[in-house]
Protein backbone atom coordinates (compact mmCIF):
# COMPACT_ATOMS: atom_id res chain seq x y z
CA UNK A 1 0.00 0.00 0.00
CA UNK A 2 1.18 3.40 -1.08
CA UNK A 3 2.11 5.30 2.33
CA UNK A 4 -0.27 8.40 0.85
CA UNK A 5 -3.19 10.43 2.17
CA UNK A 6 -5.20 12.64 0.12
CA UNK A 7 -7.08 15.68 2.97
CA UNK A 8 -10.34 17.10 1.48
CA UNK A 9 -11.94 19.75 2.70
CA UNK A 10 -15.36 19.61 0.15
CA UNK A 11 -17.89 22.32 -0.61
CA UNK A 12 -21.56 22.01 -1.52
CA UNK A 13 -23.55 21.61 -4.28
CA UNK A 14 -26.55 24.53 -4.42
CA UNK A 15 -30.57 22.67 -4.71
CA UNK A 16 -29.26 23.32 -8.84
CA UNK A 17 -26.50 20.78 -8.34
CA UNK A 18 -23.81 23.41 -9.11
CA UNK A 19 -20.80 23.31 -7.02
CA UNK A 20 -20.71 26.05 -4.55
CA UNK A 21 -16.93 27.89 -5.55
CA UNK A 22 -15.19 30.58 -5.94
CA UNK A 23 -11.50 32.12 -6.92
CA UNK A 24 -11.42 34.09 -3.53
CA UNK A 25 -13.09 33.52 -0.34
CA UNK A 26 -12.89 35.43 3.09
CA UNK A 27 -12.78 32.67 5.64
CA UNK A 28 -12.23 29.02 5.45
CA UNK A 29 -12.16 26.32 7.60
CA UNK A 30 -8.97 25.39 9.71
CA UNK A 31 -9.56 21.52 9.77
CA UNK A 32 -7.25 20.29 6.66
CA UNK A 33 -4.10 22.75 8.60
CA UNK A 34 -4.90 20.89 11.82
CA UNK A 35 -5.14 17.22 10.21
CA UNK A 36 -2.22 18.15 7.80
CA UNK A 37 -0.06 18.33 10.83
CA UNK A 38 -0.99 15.19 12.37
CA UNK A 39 0.29 13.08 8.94
CA UNK A 40 3.60 11.21 9.75
CA UNK A 41 6.59 12.05 7.98
CA UNK A 42 6.79 9.37 6.27
CA UNK A 43 3.61 9.45 4.63
CA UNK A 44 3.38 11.88 1.32
CA UNK A 45 0.39 14.04 1.83
CA UNK A 46 -2.06 15.89 -1.32
CA UNK A 47 -4.76 18.78 -0.48
CA UNK A 48 -7.68 19.95 -1.44
CA UNK A 49 -10.04 23.00 -0.50
CA UNK A 50 -12.69 22.24 -3.10
CA UNK A 51 -14.35 26.15 -2.88
CA UNK A 52 -11.19 26.73 -4.89
CA UNK A 53 -10.58 24.39 -7.00
CA UNK A 54 -11.52 20.94 -8.02
CA UNK A 55 -10.78 17.61 -6.54
CA UNK A 56 -8.32 14.87 -7.94
CA UNK A 57 -10.16 11.64 -8.65
CA UNK A 58 -7.03 10.36 -10.31
CA UNK A 59 -4.73 11.05 -7.02
CA UNK A 60 -2.53 8.04 -6.64
CA UNK A 61 -3.18 8.23 -2.34
CA UNK A 62 -4.44 5.06 -0.98
CA UNK A 63 -6.05 6.83 1.87
CA UNK A 64 -8.87 9.24 1.32
CA UNK A 65 -9.60 11.99 4.33
CA UNK A 66 -13.25 14.10 4.05
CA UNK A 67 -13.85 16.89 6.55
CA UNK A 68 -17.00 18.37 5.70
CA UNK A 69 -19.08 20.70 7.53
CA UNK A 70 -23.10 19.80 8.28
CA UNK A 71 -24.57 21.73 4.72
CA UNK A 72 -21.43 19.94 3.05
CA UNK A 73 -22.56 16.06 4.46
CA UNK A 74 -24.54 15.25 1.38
CA UNK A 75 -21.63 16.17 -1.29
CA UNK A 76 -19.10 14.80 1.03
CA UNK A 77 -20.78 11.54 0.44
CA UNK A 78 -21.09 11.73 -3.07
CA UNK A 79 -16.96 12.20 -3.11
CA UNK A 80 -16.75 9.29 -0.94
CA UNK A 81 -18.97 6.66 -3.10
CA UNK A 82 -16.91 7.85 -6.36
CA UNK A 83 -13.03 7.23 -3.99
CA UNK A 84 -14.72 4.02 -2.91
CA UNK A 85 -15.69 2.76 -5.97
CA UNK A 86 -12.00 2.90 -7.39
CA UNK A 87 -10.99 0.74 -3.92
CA UNK A 88 -9.58 4.02 -2.06
CA UNK A 89 -9.82 3.47 1.89
CA UNK A 90 -12.19 6.54 2.79
CA UNK A 91 -12.28 8.08 6.65
CA UNK A 92 -14.47 10.97 7.55
CA UNK A 93 -13.53 13.54 10.00
CA UNK A 94 -15.69 15.82 11.79
CA UNK A 95 -18.90 16.21 14.24
CA UNK A 96 -21.80 16.25 11.33
CA UNK A 97 -19.74 13.21 10.05
CA UNK A 98 -19.59 11.39 13.26
CA UNK A 99 -23.18 12.42 14.23
CA UNK A 100 -24.29 11.59 10.76
CA UNK A 101 -22.35 7.91 10.68
CA UNK A 102 -25.70 6.06 10.00
CA UNK A 103 -25.71 8.09 6.82
CA UNK A 104 -22.08 7.63 5.76
CA UNK A 105 -21.61 3.99 6.67
CA UNK A 106 -22.25 2.25 3.42
CA UNK A 107 -18.69 4.74 2.27
CA UNK A 108 -16.69 5.54 4.64
CA UNK A 109 -14.21 2.98 6.14
CA UNK A 110 -13.95 5.13 9.47
CA UNK A 111 -15.14 8.02 10.61
CA UNK A 112 -12.80 10.26 13.38
CA UNK A 113 -14.79 11.84 16.36
CA UNK A 114 -12.48 14.88 17.99
CA UNK A 115 -9.03 16.44 17.09
CA UNK A 116 -6.57 13.72 16.85
CA UNK A 117 -2.99 14.66 17.82
CA UNK A 118 -0.21 13.39 16.33
CA UNK A 119 0.37 10.38 17.91
CA UNK A 120 -3.45 9.66 17.36
CA UNK A 121 -3.09 9.46 13.27
CA UNK A 122 -0.33 7.55 13.48
CA UNK A 123 -2.14 5.31 15.19
CA UNK A 124 -4.96 5.00 12.97
CA UNK A 125 -2.37 5.21 9.90
CA UNK A 126 -0.60 2.23 11.09
CA UNK A 127 -4.13 0.26 11.44
CA UNK A 128 -4.51 0.75 8.13
CA UNK A 129 -1.12 -0.79 7.05
CA UNK A 130 -1.81 -3.19 9.62
CA UNK A 131 -5.01 -4.12 8.31
CA UNK A 132 -7.19 -3.43 11.68
CA UNK A 133 -8.76 -0.26 10.96
CA UNK A 134 -11.43 0.74 13.20
CA UNK A 135 -14.86 1.79 12.16
CA UNK A 136 -14.85 4.71 15.01
CA UNK A 137 -12.26 6.65 16.50
CA UNK A 138 -12.73 9.12 19.74
CA UNK A 139 -9.71 10.95 19.92
CA UNK A 140 -10.86 14.19 22.00
CA UNK A 141 -9.45 17.76 21.74
CA UNK A 142 -5.78 17.69 20.78
CA UNK A 143 -4.55 21.29 19.46
CA UNK A 144 -1.38 21.73 21.38
CA UNK A 145 0.79 21.50 17.90
CA UNK A 146 1.50 23.78 15.22
CA UNK A 147 -0.75 23.40 12.24
CA UNK A 148 0.37 23.37 8.63
CA UNK A 149 -0.47 26.74 7.06
CA UNK A 150 1.40 25.36 3.36
CA UNK A 151 -2.58 23.88 3.04
CA UNK A 152 -3.34 27.96 1.86
CA UNK A 153 -0.38 28.50 -0.38
CA UNK A 154 -1.58 29.52 -3.94
CA UNK A 155 -5.49 30.33 -2.90
CA UNK A 156 -6.87 34.04 -2.17
CA UNK A 157 -7.94 33.74 1.59
CA UNK A 158 -8.70 37.46 3.08
CA UNK A 159 -8.63 36.35 6.63
CA UNK A 160 -6.61 33.58 7.53
CA UNK A 161 -7.86 30.93 10.59
CA UNK A 162 -6.14 30.82 13.69
CA UNK A 163 -7.08 29.03 17.23
CA UNK A 164 -6.45 29.91 20.39
CA UNK A 165 -9.52 27.60 22.12
CA UNK A 166 -11.72 25.28 21.57
CA UNK A 167 -15.65 25.02 23.02
CA UNK A 168 -17.19 28.23 24.79
CA UNK A 169 -17.48 29.31 28.58
CA UNK A 170 -21.39 29.81 28.49
CA UNK A 171 -24.39 27.30 27.87
CA UNK A 172 -27.00 28.48 25.67
CA UNK A 173 -29.92 26.62 25.15
CA UNK A 174 -29.40 26.86 20.80
CA UNK A 175 -25.66 26.22 20.72
CA UNK A 176 -24.72 23.03 19.35
CA UNK A 177 -20.81 23.60 20.70
CA UNK A 178 -22.13 23.57 24.16
CA UNK A 179 -23.53 20.18 23.38
CA UNK A 180 -20.57 18.93 22.32
CA UNK A 181 -17.74 20.32 24.59
CA UNK A 182 -18.76 20.26 27.86
CA UNK A 183 -16.08 22.89 28.70
CA UNK A 184 -13.76 24.79 26.95
CA UNK A 185 -9.58 24.36 26.12
CA UNK A 186 -7.41 26.70 26.00
CA UNK A 187 -4.51 26.49 23.37
CA UNK A 188 -1.07 26.64 24.45
CA UNK A 189 0.18 30.33 23.49
CA UNK A 190 3.19 29.26 22.41
CA UNK A 191 1.59 26.91 19.51
CA UNK A 192 -0.72 29.98 18.59
CA UNK A 193 2.12 32.24 18.46
CA UNK A 194 3.70 29.90 15.64
CA UNK A 195 0.47 29.98 13.55
CA UNK A 196 0.62 33.49 13.51
CA UNK A 197 4.24 33.75 12.32
CA UNK A 198 3.14 31.42 9.46
CA UNK A 199 -0.01 33.51 8.91
CA UNK A 200 2.35 36.81 8.91
CA UNK A 201 4.76 34.72 6.04
CA UNK A 202 1.88 36.05 3.39
CA UNK A 203 -1.07 38.07 4.94
CA UNK A 204 -1.07 40.74 7.37
CA UNK A 205 -4.92 39.73 8.19
CA UNK A 206 -6.18 36.70 10.92
CA UNK A 207 -9.26 35.44 11.99
CA UNK A 208 -9.41 33.66 14.98
CA UNK A 209 -12.32 31.21 14.74
CA UNK A 210 -12.84 30.56 18.46
CA UNK A 211 -16.34 29.93 19.64
CA UNK A 212 -15.65 32.90 22.40
CA UNK A 213 -12.46 34.40 22.06
CA UNK A 214 -13.10 36.16 25.84
CA UNK A 215 -13.76 32.42 27.44
CA UNK A 216 -10.73 33.14 29.68
CA UNK A 217 -10.00 37.07 30.65
CA UNK A 218 -6.16 36.04 32.28
CA UNK A 219 -5.13 34.33 28.72
CA UNK A 220 -6.71 36.52 26.40
CA UNK A 221 -4.65 39.82 28.08
CA UNK A 222 -1.23 37.23 27.52
CA UNK A 223 -1.92 36.51 23.91
CA UNK A 224 -2.33 40.11 22.98
CA UNK A 225 0.62 40.68 24.85
CA UNK A 226 2.27 38.47 22.90
CA UNK A 227 0.95 39.72 19.87
CA UNK A 228 2.38 42.75 20.28
CA UNK A 229 5.33 41.48 21.81
CA UNK A 230 5.99 39.87 18.67
CA UNK A 231 5.68 42.77 16.88
CA UNK A 232 3.51 40.37 14.05
CA UNK A 233 1.31 44.30 13.39
CA UNK A 234 -1.68 42.10 12.23
CA UNK A 235 -4.79 43.32 11.64
CA UNK A 236 -7.34 40.43 13.18
CA UNK A 237 -11.14 39.97 14.08
CA UNK A 238 -12.26 37.31 16.57
CA UNK A 239 -16.00 36.07 17.46
CA UNK A 240 -16.99 37.07 21.02
CA UNK A 241 -19.56 37.76 23.71
CA UNK A 242 -20.38 41.35 24.31
CA UNK A 243 -19.71 41.08 28.24
CA UNK A 244 -16.67 41.96 26.71
CA UNK A 245 -16.60 45.56 25.78
CA UNK A 246 -17.73 45.95 29.71
CA UNK A 247 -13.71 45.12 30.28
CA UNK A 248 -12.05 48.39 29.57
CA UNK A 249 -8.61 46.53 30.47
CA UNK A 250 -9.49 44.17 27.94
CA UNK A 251 -10.14 46.35 25.12
CA UNK A 252 -7.21 48.29 25.40
CA UNK A 253 -5.00 45.40 24.96
CA UNK A 254 -7.14 44.26 21.87
CA UNK A 255 -7.07 47.53 20.22
CA UNK A 256 -3.04 47.34 20.93
CA UNK A 257 -2.71 44.36 19.54
CA UNK A 258 -4.36 44.69 16.22
CA UNK A 259 -8.21 43.42 17.04
CA UNK A 260 -9.88 45.52 14.05
CA UNK A 261 -13.65 43.48 14.72
CA UNK A 262 -15.48 40.64 17.00
CA UNK A 263 -18.32 39.23 15.69
CA UNK A 264 -20.78 39.33 18.49
CA UNK A 265 -24.06 36.77 19.35
CA UNK A 266 -26.47 39.78 20.12
CA UNK A 267 -29.19 37.27 18.94
CA UNK A 268 -32.39 39.20 20.01
CA UNK A 269 -33.06 42.76 21.36
CA UNK A 270 -35.83 41.24 23.65
CA UNK A 271 -34.27 40.40 27.31
CA UNK A 272 -37.64 37.58 27.32
CA UNK A 273 -35.70 36.01 24.48
CA UNK A 274 -32.08 36.10 25.99
CA UNK A 275 -33.56 34.62 29.57
CA UNK A 276 -35.55 31.75 27.37
CA UNK A 277 -32.48 30.78 25.72
CA UNK A 278 -29.99 31.19 29.04
CA UNK A 279 -28.06 34.27 27.94
CA UNK A 280 -27.24 36.49 30.76
CA UNK A 281 -26.73 39.67 29.13
CA UNK A 282 -28.81 42.68 29.23
CA UNK A 283 -30.62 43.97 26.18
CA UNK A 284 -31.24 47.59 27.03
CA UNK A 285 -26.78 47.69 27.49
CA UNK A 286 -26.61 46.96 23.53
CA UNK A 287 -26.48 50.26 22.25
CA UNK A 288 -23.44 51.32 24.82
CA UNK A 289 -21.59 48.56 25.05
CA UNK A 290 -21.16 48.66 20.88
CA UNK A 291 -20.52 52.23 21.33
CA UNK A 292 -17.89 51.20 23.71
CA UNK A 293 -16.15 48.86 20.86
CA UNK A 294 -16.12 51.31 18.07
CA UNK A 295 -14.32 53.76 20.84
CA UNK A 296 -11.36 51.41 20.94
CA UNK A 297 -11.20 51.01 17.28
CA UNK A 298 -13.05 47.79 16.88
CA UNK A 299 -16.03 47.37 14.86
CA UNK A 300 -18.76 45.12 15.70
CA UNK A 301 -20.39 42.08 13.30
CA UNK A 302 -24.00 41.63 14.92
CA UNK A 303 -25.94 38.06 14.28
CA UNK A 304 -28.98 37.56 15.37
CA UNK A 305 -31.53 35.07 15.84
CA UNK A 306 -34.81 35.14 14.66
CA UNK A 307 -38.18 33.14 15.53
CA UNK A 308 -37.16 33.04 19.26
CA UNK A 309 -40.59 32.19 21.34
CA UNK A 310 -41.01 36.49 21.82
CA UNK A 311 -40.49 37.62 18.78
CA UNK A 312 -43.39 39.38 17.00
CA UNK A 313 -44.16 41.07 13.97
CA UNK A 314 -43.20 44.67 14.86
CA UNK A 315 -39.96 43.51 16.16
CA UNK A 316 -38.23 43.32 12.69
CA UNK A 317 -38.37 46.82 12.21
CA UNK A 318 -37.13 47.59 15.43
CA UNK A 319 -34.39 45.65 14.85
CA UNK A 320 -33.27 47.10 11.67
CA UNK A 321 -33.04 50.75 12.92
CA UNK A 322 -31.28 49.41 15.78
CA UNK A 323 -28.84 47.80 13.13
CA UNK A 324 -28.67 51.10 11.02
CA UNK A 325 -28.56 52.86 13.97
CA UNK A 326 -26.18 51.60 16.59
CA UNK A 327 -22.90 50.98 14.91
CA UNK A 328 -22.54 47.72 13.50
CA UNK A 329 -21.06 47.62 10.46
CA UNK A 330 -22.20 44.42 9.35
CA UNK A 331 -25.28 41.95 10.47
CA UNK A 332 -25.85 38.53 10.24
CA UNK A 333 -29.41 36.84 10.42
CA UNK A 334 -30.29 33.16 10.63
CA UNK A 335 -33.44 31.71 12.13
CA UNK A 336 -33.55 29.50 14.99
CA UNK A 337 -32.52 26.13 14.30
CA UNK A 338 -33.38 23.30 16.84
CA UNK A 339 -30.82 21.41 16.33
CA UNK A 340 -30.87 17.56 18.33
CA UNK A 341 -29.53 17.45 21.32
CA UNK A 342 -29.92 21.34 22.37
CA UNK A 343 -31.88 22.40 25.07
CA UNK A 344 -34.10 24.59 22.71
CA UNK A 345 -34.62 21.41 20.39
CA UNK A 346 -35.30 19.37 23.66
CA UNK A 347 -37.99 22.34 24.62
CA UNK A 348 -39.98 22.15 21.43
CA UNK A 349 -39.84 18.56 20.80
CA UNK A 350 -41.66 18.60 24.29
CA UNK A 351 -44.08 20.93 23.12
CA UNK A 352 -44.87 19.08 19.75
CA UNK A 353 -43.84 22.63 18.03
CA UNK A 354 -40.98 20.53 15.78
CA UNK A 355 -41.41 20.16 11.82
CA UNK A 356 -39.89 17.57 11.03
CA UNK A 357 -38.77 14.08 12.74
CA UNK A 358 -35.52 13.42 14.45
CA UNK A 359 -33.89 11.06 12.11
CA UNK A 360 -34.69 13.15 9.39
CA UNK A 361 -33.07 16.31 10.72
CA UNK A 362 -29.90 15.45 8.77
CA UNK A 363 -31.55 14.40 5.20
CA UNK A 364 -30.88 16.63 2.12
CA UNK A 365 -33.88 18.90 2.84
CA UNK A 366 -32.54 20.40 6.40
CA UNK A 367 -28.84 20.76 5.13
CA UNK A 368 -29.63 22.72 2.19
CA UNK A 369 -26.87 26.06 1.98
CA UNK A 370 -30.19 28.20 2.99
CA UNK A 371 -30.67 26.87 6.26
CA UNK A 372 -30.52 29.62 8.25
CA UNK A 373 -33.70 30.90 6.05
CA UNK A 374 -35.92 27.84 6.63
CA UNK A 375 -38.30 27.72 9.64
CA UNK A 376 -38.11 23.99 10.91
CA UNK A 377 -41.09 24.83 14.33
CA UNK A 378 -44.15 26.44 15.01
CA UNK A 379 -42.95 29.59 16.01
CA UNK A 380 -44.52 30.90 19.22
CA UNK A 381 -46.32 34.32 18.18
CA UNK A 382 -45.70 33.99 13.90
CA UNK A 383 -46.38 31.28 11.79
CA UNK A 384 -43.17 29.73 10.30
CA UNK A 385 -44.15 31.33 6.89
CA UNK A 386 -44.60 35.07 8.62
CA UNK A 387 -41.08 34.38 9.74
CA UNK A 388 -39.56 32.87 6.38
CA UNK A 389 -40.81 36.30 5.06
CA UNK A 390 -39.59 38.73 7.63
CA UNK A 391 -36.71 37.16 7.14
CA UNK A 392 -36.46 37.90 3.92
CA UNK A 393 -37.81 41.28 3.96
CA UNK A 394 -35.30 42.69 6.60
CA UNK A 395 -31.84 40.46 4.69
CA UNK A 396 -33.54 42.62 1.64
CA UNK A 397 -33.42 46.22 3.84
CA UNK A 398 -30.20 45.21 5.32
CA UNK A 399 -28.59 44.42 1.48
CA UNK A 400 -29.70 47.60 -0.02
CA UNK A 401 -27.07 49.94 -1.04
CA UNK A 402 -27.79 52.98 0.78
CA UNK A 403 -27.92 50.56 4.32
CA UNK A 404 -24.33 49.30 3.38
CA UNK A 405 -22.67 52.49 2.59
CA UNK A 406 -24.57 53.83 6.24
CA UNK A 407 -22.95 50.92 8.12
CA UNK A 408 -19.06 51.32 6.20
CA UNK A 409 -18.36 54.52 6.53
CA UNK A 410 -15.12 55.32 8.22
CA UNK A 411 -13.06 58.38 7.84
CA UNK A 412 -10.39 55.27 7.39
CA UNK A 413 -9.77 54.24 3.43
CA UNK A 414 -8.70 50.80 4.35
CA UNK A 415 -11.59 50.16 7.33
CA UNK A 416 -14.51 52.17 4.46
CA UNK A 417 -13.29 49.52 1.65
CA UNK A 418 -12.10 46.78 4.28
CA UNK A 419 -16.16 47.32 5.71
CA UNK A 420 -17.54 48.07 2.30
CA UNK A 421 -15.87 44.62 1.14
CA UNK A 422 -17.59 42.65 3.88
CA UNK A 423 -21.10 43.73 3.38
CA UNK A 424 -21.43 43.08 -0.47
CA UNK A 425 -20.59 39.50 0.48
CA UNK A 426 -23.50 40.12 2.78
CA UNK A 427 -25.50 41.30 -0.24
CA UNK A 428 -24.35 38.49 -2.37
CA UNK A 429 -25.76 35.88 0.39
CA UNK A 430 -28.70 37.62 0.19
CA UNK A 431 -29.13 37.83 -3.50
CA UNK A 432 -28.07 33.88 -3.99
CA UNK A 433 -31.19 33.41 -1.46
CA UNK A 434 -33.42 35.73 -3.38
CA UNK A 435 -32.98 33.88 -6.79
CA UNK A 436 -33.25 30.72 -4.88
CA UNK A 437 -36.68 31.78 -3.85
CA UNK A 438 -38.50 32.62 -7.20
Amino acid sequence: MKKKIYLIQTTFRDRYGILYQGEKAPFQSLALSALSSTIPGDWEKEFCLEYFENINYESDASVIGISCMAYDLFHGIEVAEKFKKIGKIVIFGGYQPYFSSNKIRHCADSVIFGHPAPADMSSLLNDILSGKLKKYYSFGVNVNFPFDYSVYNNIKLQFPPVLSSVGCKNKCDYCCISSVYRRFYLRDLDFVIQDLRSIHSFSRFACFVDSNIYNNRKYLLKLCNRIKAEKLNMKWGAQSTIDIANDDEVLKHLQMSGCKLLMIGLESLSQVNMNNVSKDYCTDNYFDQIKKLKKYGIFVFGLFLLGLDDDKLSDFDELYQFIQRSGIVVAGLNILLPAPGTPIYNKLKKEKRLRFEEDSFFDRTYLDKEICYKCYYRPNYLTAEQLESKFMKLSKKLASYPAMIKRSLSVNPVNLFTLLGLNLGYRKQYLSLERDQK
